[in-house]
């Protein structure tokens, strides 16, 4: 009993999490990027919003925080190459993806 319980849990835990998650929702431009881009998100909310920039080994390279809808990252500090770029705000978080070359 208590290990279908214990699915039941993470099953409603797992689907939580996945419906907060807006795949691709905002704007990188330029993408690709050299040395600055920016990044817009569609909805006018003034909550502070957390960023994090991933490499393609998982390493986290860039954090911040922004409360406007738009933000510019400097990109001069990356390697030539693919990012990840997640953003949450509240309950949701955003994706996507960022290429640098210089």
């Amino acid at each position: 009993m208590a290990f279908i319980l214990w699915i039941y849990v993470l099953e409603n835990l797992f689907i939580n999490i996945f419906e907060n998650i807006v795949e691709s929702t905002f704007i990188i431009q330029p993408n690709p990027a050299n040395n600055f881009t920016q990044i817009i998100l569609p909805n006018e909310s003034n909550e502070t919003k957390q960023l994090a920039v991933f490499n393609v080994r998982n390493q986290i390279v860039f954090e911040g925080k922004f409360s406007e809808d738009e933000f510019n990252m400097s990109c001069s500090g990356f390697y030539p190459g693919i990012y990840f770029i997640v953003i949450s705000e509240g309950k949701k978080i955003y994706y996507n993806k960022l290429v640098v070359t210089h």
